[in-house]
């Protein structure tokens, strides 16, 4: 390489020595990972919990609730179940890229708003037609707030500690814990409403925590270049963690240039076949992992009572999540984010592959073994894809491109509840082995997405396709050479 693109590299991947202030990323690592990031954790990972309810809550009461509003009709129970789908797909397209332009915090909210008060009427549903409305309203709040929480998380975890973005997920995991236990208590008994109404309670009190604590993202300032401000929160932040940090004095973008937050410029170079593969990625493997988990649901519920089934398998199943969780954990910094997407997936195939012969032999008890080990596979590699996206754009770009890729998701969740619908009734073996090819398939998408494990997060892009980086602690121990490949 000549001299002068090795002066150009430098300028592109943050050489501001010239600058006064310090790099954000260096600022973060001496902010640690302090009551700040752990308040959020409970806050953010919190909202993710309130947003599995949400959805896993159609699982169980769309038998009883088309039962019970004198609408006993299959095609129902679909249109209820993928009318959350649609919702998050319409609030992912409208109002998660206007993260890019207003801010995370405004739009997180707005999402959470959407939840509560939907969620609320929900539980006052007169027929199955207000209720088909107030659940897609309700998957609005969702699509236009789940990504968007968790980029923000990211944007204020300190580089050396990126793998904590997982901890949401397991914080995640307790609201399907809460919700099962819920629903065993109370479902059979006082009815869909009730559940429905136990659901929705604890997203309001997120929302009143976020509304208080949770600030703008100091990260995502400092990519319009609104300096002053991200500086005032990032000492809101050092004040409460207690940091050594004296004054913060943070370094400027070498480029904050405004460039539209758009799909066009997600499939502008450097982003193209990133995308494309995340995309990819992203819809088949929601897709599988809905088939999977829908399978299991169904496998557990009373034929002869709607509103009842066997609990304490669906609570396992939930538990064996932490399994999928903690696999993913380990491996996204031990092997990488692509490297551990790939093999949860294979090694659900595999475990699936076996869910089929047993299916085809009639040894139904290891059936739901397997069925159990291939959702824990498959939850290892949905937690390795929402790291491994939320680190491949940059932050005036990053909801924008973290809600598109959701959506593909959403898709793939909406199809798999036909899919599953249909093969349950007919195809049995057939629709099994669709869905374990989607998984082989997706495994090896995966595999060819350059992983992101060993560079900071991406600050801007400027109009010129420049990206420009804060210089940080994680580039500067050697990885230059790796962040000049991912981009390539």
């Amino acid at each position: 390489m000549s001299t002068n693109e090795d002066d150009h590299m430098k300028l592109v991947i943050g050489d501001t020595s010239d600058h006064k202030g310090m790099p954000i990323d260096e600022i973060y690592e001496n902010l640690g990972f302090g009551v700040y990031q752990q308040r959020m954790t409970f806050v953010i990972g919190g909202a993710m919990a309130c947003d599995y309810m949400e959805i896993q809550l159609l699982a169980f009461i769309q038998g009883c609730v088309v039962q019970s509003l004198g609408n006993d009709n299959v095609v129902y129970e679909s249109i209820l179940t993928s009318a959350v789908f649609a919702g998050q797909v319409v609030g992912m397209l409208t109002l998660g890229p206007l993260a890019d332009y207003y801010g995370r915090r405004p739009i997180v909210l707005l999402g959470w708003l959407f939840i509560v008060l939907f969620g609320l009427l929900s539980c006052l549903s007169p027929d199955i037609y207000f209720l088909i409305i107030a659940r897609a309203l309700v998957g609005v709040g969702i699509g236009a707030s789940q990504a968007i929480a968790y980029d923000l998380f990211a944007e204020i975890i300190p580089p050396q500690y990126k793998a904590r973005l997982i901890l949401l997920n397991y914080v995640g995991l307790v609201g399907q814990i809460y919700l099962i236990s819920i629903a065993w208590m109370i479902l059979n008994t006082a009815g869909w409403r009730w559940l429905s109404f136990a659901a929705a309670v604890p997203i309001l009190i997120v929302f009143i925590s976020g509304y208080y604590t949770m600030l703008e993202s100091p990260r995502w300032l400092l990519s319009q270049g609104r300096v002053k401000e991200a500086e005032a929160l990032l000492q809101q932040i050092n004040v409460l963690n207690g940091s050594p940090l004296a004054v913060i004095e943070v370094r400027p973008l070498l480029n904050t240039e405004k460039e539209d937050a758009t799909i066009e410029a997600l499939f502008s170079p450097p982003f193209t076949m990133m995308t494309i593969l995340l995309w990819a990625v992203w819809a088949l493997g929601y897709f599988s992992y809905y088939s999977v988990y829908l399978v299991l649901v169904s496998t557990f519920e009373d034929k002869n009572n709607a509103c009842d089934f066997e609990y304490g398998y669906i609570l396992l199943a939930s538990v064996m999540a932490v399994i999928g969780i903690t696999a993913a954990f380990i491996g996204v910094d031990k092997f990488g984010r692509s490297a551990t997407l790939s093999m949860s997936f294979f090694v659900s195939a595999l475990i699936l592959l076996g869910y089929f012969l047993c299916l085809v032999y009639n040894h139904h008890d290891a059936a739901v073994t397997l069925l159990l080990f291939g959702v824990a596979s498959c939850v290892s590699a949905l937690t390795a894809i929402w790291i491994f996206t939320a680190e491949s754009y940059p932050t005036n770009l990053r909801g924008t491109g973290h809600s598109m890729a959701n959506i593909l998701g959403r898709v793939g969740a909406f199809l798999s509840v036909y899919w599953i619908d249909d093969f349950e009734t007919s195809h049995i073996l057939p629709g099994t082995a669709g869905f374990i090819v989607a998984i082989i398939v997706t495994a090896i998408i995966g595999s060819l997405i350059k992983d992101t494990s060993k560079i900071a997060l991406v600050d801007h892009i400027d109009p010129n396709r420049r990206v420009s980086y804060v210089s940080s602690p994680i580039s500067r121990r050697g990885d230059d050479e790796e962040t000049k490949s991912l981009l390539s």
